[in-house]
């Protein structure tokens, strides 16, 4: 019988600067681990695995900005105020596969303030998910407070 932390090192790669996660990822670039029907986050695991257990109420989050890697050493646990902080700080935001930018998002709060659409109308009038539209009128992504 294989055990969790075999199943997680089978689906490593390391190398000198992070370390891939080759085994199934999820849609936002994460990678992840089924085990004894229990879905696991790679780089979760990889911090308990080598670091320890995840203080109560943080994340692990990366200092390389690389959702698959899972080196320990590019891990630590944080809040989500550090993760926000963290993702302005190296405009992660921005990167180039992202469908809106500040100017976009902006207007896409514009036009459901002014002209009260739905969610699914503005993700099919900005070409983004439902979900992508929830998070840019929480203020979760693309928040009014833009790198200078």
């Amino acid at each position: 019988m294989t055990t969790l932390e075999q199943a997680f090192w089978e689906q490593v790669e390391s190398a000198d600067g992070c370390w891939e996660w080759r085994g199934a990822r999820q849609p936002n670039g994460y990678g992840r681990l089924c085990i004894g029907g229990k879905k696991l986050l790679a780089h979760r695991l990889s911090y308990e695995l080598n670091i320890g257990p995840v203080p109560d109420g943080l994340l692990v989050l990366h200092t390389c900005d690389n959702k698959p890697c899972v080196r320990p050493d590019h891990l630590y646990a944080g809040t989500r105020q550090d993760n926000a902080r963290d993702v302005f700080e190296r405009a992660s935001f921005n990167h180039p596969t992202d469908k809106l930018s500040f100017e976009l998002a902006d207007e896409l709060r514009r036009v459901a303030r002014e002209e009260g659409s739905s969610q699914d109308a503005l993700a099919r009038q900005f070409g983004v998910s439902r979900s992508q539209v929830g998070k840019v009128l929480q203020g979760i992504h693309w928040s009014a407070c833009r790198p200078t």
